[in-house]
């Protein structure tokens, strides 16, 4: 009972949490998919978690060591995948697996090695997210996704709805504040209508996805701050704040398209009175 207490804690200990997703890495020995002692008694602590408890497993991101080409660095890193996926009786159509092989991706953390697999998954009953938001500012004024220039229509006034968040069809870049090209339509009409109409004041907030970066968050605020300010908004109309992973518009995020919502900006229109 000691030694299973034991192997608890050290499971638990290497476990990193994204605002309700968990996280935990598996190590394996080095150019081949052959466990470490240590991720042995990681794969026993979860499985008897998964046993005990509504565990549900939402990702696997499968990692190799950056040894030879990249069809053996992802050989090595799919056959790790495999192992994980075998080990738990996973279903890979239920869940995404990603094989990433010697390819490095933005984490929230510093990993120890990258011979390794990260599984993602959730603990409980799922959960929908409660903040009151607009789908779109198309809601307002639609906006054909495939339209590059910047003439777009202008809700009037009184059409503008105040006080709740507004989702911007804005996308970033995972892990950074770079926005995609698809979005210059949208920082348009927002510009358009805050030209239009002086007496709206904004605030603009920042999201991530996947886990806790309020410095992210608010860079991406900053962005489209800064586009409105440097076309000639005034400052003063305006703010900006970084939310973190706080406001998820999908909880839990369970595939890329979840995540890809929730890196975002949403703005807040008022009207103060004078």
């Amino acid at each position: 009972m000691r030694l299973l207490l034991f192997f608890w804690v050290l499971f638990c200990s290497s476990l990193y949490s994204y605002g309700g997703i968990e996280m935990a890495s598996f190590y394996f020995e080095k150019d081949n998919s052959e466990p470490t002692g240590y991720t042995v008694q990681k794969l026993n602590a979860l499985k008897s978690l998964m046993q005990s408890h509504n565990l549900q497993v939402i990702e696997i991101d499968a990692f190799s060591d950056a040894v030879g080409s990249v069809e053996l660095n992802r050989s090595i890193a799919k056959k790790r995948a495999e192992f994980i996926l075998h080990y738990f009786s996973l279903d890979s159509e239920t869940l995404e697996v990603s094989i990433y092989g010697n390819k490095r991706v933005p984490l929230n953390f510093r990993p120890h090695t990258w011979h390794r697999v990260d599984m993602y998954y959730f603990v409980g009953e799922l959960k929908k997210p409660t903040t009151q938001v607009r789908d779109s500012i198309e809601e307002i004024v639609a906006i054909e996704p495939s339209e590059e220039k910047a003439s777009q229509p202008v809700p009037k006034l009184e059409e503008i709805v105040e006080n709740i968040p507004i989702v911007l069809a804005i996308e970033f870049q995972g892990g950074t504040n770079k926005i995609k090209r698809s979005a210059q339509p949208r920082l348009e009409q927002l510009f358009e209508t805050m030209q239009r109409h002086p007496v709206l004041h904004l605030h603009i907030r920042g999201h991530v996805c996947c886990g806790n970066n309020k410095r992210i968050s608010k860079k991406r605020a900053k962005v489209v701050y800064k586009y409105l300010k440097e076309r000639g908004v005034e400052p003063e109309r305006m703010s900006f704040k970084g939310y973190s992973n706080n406001e998820p518009l999908v909880f839990p995020e369970v595939t890329a398209a979840d995540r890809a919502a929730n890196r975002r900006v949403d703005v807040i229109f008022s009207k103060p009175v004078h």
